[in-house]
């Protein structure tokens, strides 16, 4: 079994403008290194009933496959999520785990709300604290307000025209000429903030739904071109651990065929471990000539730009958590996933070709059913009552209300 020992590292270096070269092929040559990250969210909007629940029940074999991948590769998850799935974070021994916060929300519609600004920060400092110096914000959606956690973290971010287009998985055909990716780390607060890249990105998604092997060995030819590049960088390359649970027909296989395909090409040292990236970006880090907000502005279109979206989310807002039991079973509202689900049910469903016939990228019924209900429990005062479509949707609210003892 192929094991990597994720090494744990608080430390955080003094920052030094000065790029001193760190990685080299041995023969002189400056080449860039990857962090190959696969943020999870057990409650993906576009993932069914049906998968989610397979997904739990096999999430140990999920955990076994990072960890034999042969090399580094780092993930995050919310705290909601490790405890519906029955983990902790020393179950992580061997991956590189960011921080995060409790649920998937998206940090920015409510930490300046006069309500639940209370509630955001009650997110962030409820999360995983992770075992490497790095913390996930929801759909890389960063607050604008000074309640992150302290500490030198470093932050992933995405350009923000990103959140369409990656959620069919078709993403590839994106500028990358957005203003944050000139950037290799910036300096926010006492933060280093590092645009992540979209090399790889569309062939990946290609070939986990066709299986076509042009298409992985185009993903490998990317990976080859950003060792060989001579400019010495550090790159976060990020791929949705669900992934293949949305745009693919084969789940948990695919990251096994993908890791065994980087072995057999040589080509796992490419990968570093998070925790030697962080000490790179923050020696390297530059305070940007723009606002650091301004460059890692989000696109909320997909959670924000239907009307339906908005009525739900006033709902949301209009809650005034006070205990930390409230706290656990308003974050199962708030999350953005219920307005991730929503987005795909009112826009269409969306089918695409694939290898054995087509995948469908759809939505959970479940996650909309289960955010209402939590709703009109706080505003009729009374206990948590879910309706659900499927018998795959029961078993998750069941599970759900057991785990979180709702």
């Amino acid at each position: 079994m192929h094991v990597w020992r994720a090494p744990v590292s608080t430390a955080s270096p003094e920052f030094d403008n000065n790029k001193t070269p760190i990685n080299n092929d041995g023969k002189g040559n400056e080449v860039s290194k990857i962090v190959l990250y696969l943020p999870g969210n057990l409650m993906h909007g576009n993932v069914s009933a049906r998968k989610r629940r397979q997904y739990v029940e096999e999430f140990p074999q999920w955990l076994s496959t990072l960890k034999s991948a042969g090399f580094p590769v780092a993930t995050s998850f919310q705290g909601i999520d490790l405890e519906i799935l029955g983990v902790t974070e020393s179950d992580f021994d061997g991956i590189d785990l960011l921080g995060g916060m409790y649920n998937h929300a998206l940090p920015t519609v409510f930490e300046k709300h006069k309500g639940l600004g209370n509630h955001t920060q009650w997110l962030i400092a409820n999360g995983p604290r992770g075992n490497v110096p790095g913390i996930f914000y929801s759909e890389f959606n960063i607050p604008r307000t000074d309640i992150q956690r302290p500490g030198h973290d470093i932050i992933p971010v995405a350009p923000s025209a990103l959140s369409f287009l990656y959620s069919l998985c078709q993403t590839g055909d994106i500028d990358p000429g957005l203003p944050i990716s000139k950037y290799e780390a910036i300096r926010f607060r006492e933060k280093t903030l590092v645009p992540m890249h979209l090399e790889g990105q569309k062939n990946f998604f290609e070939w986990q739904r066709t299986l076509n092997p042009e298409k992985l060995q185009a993903f490998l030819q990317e990976l080859r071109a950003i060792r060989d590049d001579g400019k010495d960088g550090v790159k976060i390359l990020f791929i949705d651990l669900e992934a293949p649970l949305v745009g693919s027909r084969h789940g948990l296989k695919i990251w096994e065929w993908l890791f065994a395909a980087i072995r057999e090409a040589g080509l796992a040292d490419v990968f570093m471990p998070f925790a030697e990236a962080a000490k790179v970006w923050e020696q390297r880090a530059v305070k940007p000539q723009e606002s650091a907000l301004s460059l890692v502005a989000r696109d909320l279109g997909k959670w924000l730009g239907l009307d339906p979206q908005v009525d739900y989310l006033d709902r949301v807002k209009s809650v005034r958590p006070r205990t930390e039991a409230e706290h656990r079973l308003l974050a199962l509202a708030s999350t953005s996933d219920v307005c991730a689900a929503m987005d795909r049910k009112l826009r269409g469903i969306v089918t695409l070709p694939a290898d054995e016939g087509t995948v469908t990228i759809g939505y959970d019924q479940t996650l909309i059913d289960l955010g209402y209900a939590v709703l009109n429990a706080f505003e009729h005062d009374a206990p948590l009552k879910v309706e659900t479509a499927d018998d795959d949707g029961r078993w998750f609210v069941d599970r759900v209300i057991e785990r979180l003892g709702l």
